[in-house]
C-alpha cells in the first residue's frame, strides 16, 4: 500500500500524468530489493530442494511484482479517465456516475492488458 499512498500525495493529485511516477518508483525499490535477495540466495550451495525452492521463490516473486504492478498502473489510469483517484484500497469515495466513454475506456485498456499478459 506504499506505493497507493504515494500516490495520494498533494503533488500527484495537482498533476494526473504525474501520478505514474510512484508505479515506476515502486517497481524500481521492488526490483532491487528482489535482484539483492536473489544475489543472497545465490550465495548460498543449493543442491535438490534447494532447488527446487530457489525456483518457487522467484516464482511468487514474480508473482508478487506483477500483481503490484497491476494494482498500481490501475489507479492512475483511472484517475486519467475519470478524474477521480481512488483510495488506497482502489475505491471511489464519491461515487459519481462515469460516462459511457469511461466505461468502455476501461474495459478495452483492461482486455488490451489480459491480451498483452497472455501473448
Amino acid at each position: 500500500q506504499a506505493g497507493a499512498a504515494l500516490e495520494r500525495l498533494l503533488f500527484f493529485m495537482q498533476v494526473p500524468v504525474a501520478t505514474v511516477i510512484p508505479v515506476i518508483l515502486n517497481q524500481v525499490i521492488l526490483f532491487s530489493f528482489l535482484r539483492g535477495m536473489h544475489y543472497v540466495r545465490s550465495t548460498w550451495r543449493q543442491e535438490g530442494r534447494d532447488k527446487m525452492l530457489d525456483e518457487e521463490v522467484h516464482e511468487a516473486e514474480s508473482e508478487v511484482a506483477s500483481m503490484t504492478l497491476s494494482f498500481l498502473a490501475v489507479q492512475p489510469l483511472r484517475y486519467l479517465m475519470s478524474g477521480a483517484l481512488t483510495s488506497i484500497d482502489g475505491l471511489e469515495e464519491a461515487e459519481d456516475p462515469h460516462n459511457f466513454f469511461c466505461i468502455m475506456l476501461l474495459f478495452f485498456l483492461s482486455f488490451a492488458g489480459i491480451g498483452g499478459g497472455v501473448f
